[in-house]
């Protein structure tokens, strides 16, 4: 809960640290969001998919101190993806739900949020066409989930081979 919690806060914060940068570098709203937003928001799932892959439950101001900002605010968004799936892990084992059930809903929720957020609290502020970059961008970088996923478990099940 208090990942989810700082995966909303660090989407708000982000929204805004977006939008001024966007504004700053002249790169516009449209590029920014869905080339940065994209990369920042899509973090978190593209983590939650390679820890749950590695788990037993794989179901589941100025312009360089504002990059420094957004950068940071992105990096915890994306460990708000490794906490998640460690916590999804525990609900798994202490409930006895399915971690099919787990993963869809629960991470699914949670994974939902910082595209969701950012949205939200870039329209709040007014800038229509990052919301609309960020999403667009955040969800086409999902698919590298897919890829992420993969070569985890490829890894995982080359080192049980070679432990046989």
């Amino acid at each position: 809960m208090i990942a989810a919690a700082a995966t909303v806060v660090g989407s708000v914060r982000m929204a805004g640290l977006g939008d001024v940068l966007a504004d700053r570098t002249g790169w516009g709203e449209a590029v920014f969001g869905a080339v940065f937003f994209g990369l920042a928001t899509s973090s978190s799932g593209i983590v939650m998919t390679a820890v749950s892959a590695a788990s037993v439950q794989p179901g589941l101001r100025g312009a360089g101190a504002l990059w420094a900002q957004f950068i940071a605010v992105g990096a915890v968004v994306a460990a708000g993806g490794w906490i998640i799936a460690e916590a999804a892990e525990v609900i798994v084992a202490s409930t006895g739900l399915s971690a099919g059930f787990v993963g869809a809903v629960f991470m699914g929720l949670v994974n939902a949020l910082p595209e969701t957020v950012t949205a939200i609290a870039a329209v709040r502020r007014g800038a229509m066409i990052l919301a609309v970059s960020a999403v667009i961008g955040g969800n086409s970088l999902d698919v590298l989930n897919l890829a992420v996923g993969e070569l985890r478990a490829k890894l995982i099940l080359g080192r049980a081979r070679r432990l046989r």
